[in-house]
């Protein structure tokens, strides 16, 4: 299970600095100013927010423009003031607890381990019965620098999967946006597209997603289809994919990404929000020169990979050039999946516009169905 993880807020250095002397093994801990707060939730809402300031009323007004936007399962207050309305104050906008600075540090601290035990247990009750926070979206991006590797079959299938094996709020988005693809897959045809957002970027919202959305007739999985067209990928900026991503993640449990195979603005920015990248891969030589060159650019770009990057291996099969272990003598990031070679299986759904895996107690699956639908099992547990 991920660690909880508690974000502190203050543009107080001292403040934040102590503050940070809290963490304890249990838990990730972050300090942010209070200008960058809004961007690091979106990317990943804390279980603990610990907002230190030395104003009670600016406090206040950080707090509740947070809890209006977020569900945060804690709130906390550290601040300099034994003041009554202070402390009404930053109740009132969402506080759970007040502690004053520095003489309250050893209760908060005494109290955290009993906080993060009453956390993780609701946490893990929730997992239990499939149920996700809203707020707490994960975004899987899925990639390869090669054509040809499957990384949209793959991308769809395993956005499919999810919903059909889980309660989860889905949502994929095809970020191929000159040649799109991913609507063939499915048989789907649509005036709608990612297109119609670029002029409500301002004040993009879900409602807005809502309206441009295609749906797969099966499991119901949200679409946002590409426009397939070259001059609106031009007129894309990091900005819009940057409030497309955030604001579909505070709507979705899961926010599947499928990349163009070259590196753009939307590509970059896209990998830079996502908490997971899936490279997928072929187990040939190509593909690993292909990596090595893709790999030699994250660095260019100051991508992170550590604990973020997995590889996808597609197309496997026991005529490879490359078995499992040459690839891990190869390769410096685990793998996640393993899809066998089914071109059969495979090409008689793809030419007709089907998904592979059209209902969760469906046992006529094609043998690469039947590998992610095993992954994506275990990765819901």
């Amino acid at each position: 299970m991920e660690p909880l993880y508690m974000l502190i807020v203050s543009d107080d250095i001292e403040m934040g600095q102590e503050a940070l002397k809290l963490s304890e093994e249990a838990f990730a801990v972050n300090l942010v100013a209070k200008k960058e707060a809004i961007v690091e939730i979106d990317k990943r809402t804390p279980d603990i927010l610990l907002v230190a300031d030395n104003q009670a009323v600016s406090g206040a007004e950080t707090i509740q423009t947070i809890a209006s936007d977020y569900n945060i399962p804690y709130i906390i207050f550290l601040g300099l003031e034994e003041d009554f309305n202070g402390l009404r104050d930053v109740i009132r906008a969402g506080a759970d607890e007040y502690y004053l600075y520095p003489q309250e540090l050893d209760s908060l601290r005494h109290k955290l381990p009993a906080l993060l035990t009453t956390i993780q247990s609701q946490e893990e009750s929730a997992s239990t019965i499939q149920a996700f926070k809203r707020g707490k979206g994960k975004v899987f991006s899925f990639f390869s620098g090669k054509g040809g590797s499957g990384t949209t079959l793959l991308s769809l299938s395993f956005a499919q999967t999810l919903k059909l094996e889980s309660t989860a709020r889905v949502l994929f988005i095809d970020l191929n946006m000159q040649y799109g693809g991913a609507e063939t897959f499915f048989g789907l045809e649509s005036n709608r597209s990612l297109a119609d957002l670029l002029p409500v970027v301002d004040e993009l919202n879900e409602t807005h997603i809502q309206h441009v959305l295609e749906y797969e007739k099966r499991s119901k999985l949200d679409m946002l289809l590409s426009p397939c067209d070259a001059e609106f990928a031009e007129e894309v900026t990091e900005r819009f994919i940057s409030k497309l991503i955030r604001t579909a993640r505070r709507s979705y449990d899961f926010v599947i990404l499928d990349l163009p195979h070259g590196m753009n603005v939307s590509t970059y920015t896209a990998m830079e929000e996502s908490d997971k990248i899936y490279y997928v891969l072929t187990p040939d030589t190509p593909s690993i020169r292909t990596f090595q060159r893709v790999e030699n650019l994250f660095d260019q770009l100051s991508i992170k990979r550590e604990e973020r990057l997995e590889f996808f291996l597609n197309k496997v099969s026991r005529d490879n050039e490359l078995n499992k272990s040459d690839l891990q003598s190869l390769l410096t990031y685990p793998i996640a999946l393993e899809v066998r070679l089914d071109v059969k299986g495979v090409q008689s759904h793809v030419n007709v516009s089907e998904p592979m895996h059209k209902s969760q107690e469906e046992k006529k699956l094609p043998g690469a169905a039947k590998d992610i639908r095993k992954w994506v099992r275990a990765f819901l547990k």
